[in-house]
């Protein structure tokens, strides 16, 4: 090919695609505490309630309790619990 007083020449043909390979030592850094933030989130939908019973020696019964969901129906099912408990111990 000339281009006026200069002459240029094909020596060689190479392929390329243009795609350019990397590496980040950081990506499975974030993809673990992308994982993380996955499984707290799904754990904070769990309900998890705990009860107490002290019986002291002069007969008396203390029964407490705590919940992270539903409060006032876990103080239903505490009373209710109560209740079946006096029904079973009067009759």
């Amino acid at each position: 090919l000339e281009v006026g007083p200069v002459t240029i020449k094909v020596l060689s043909l190479s392929s390329s695609s243009g795609l350019e390979l990397k590496s980040d030592p950081g990506v499975p850094i974030v993809y673990t505490g992308f994982a993380f933030l996955m499984l707290t989130t799904v754990l904070s939908y769990v309900s998890h309630s705990q009860v107490w019973a002290h019986g002291s020696q002069d007969g008396e019964l203390a029964i407490g309790g705590t919940t992270n969901r539903a409060k006032k129906e876990f103080q239903n099912e505490v009373g209710d619990v109560v209740r079946d408990l006096k029904a079973q111990l009067q009759g």
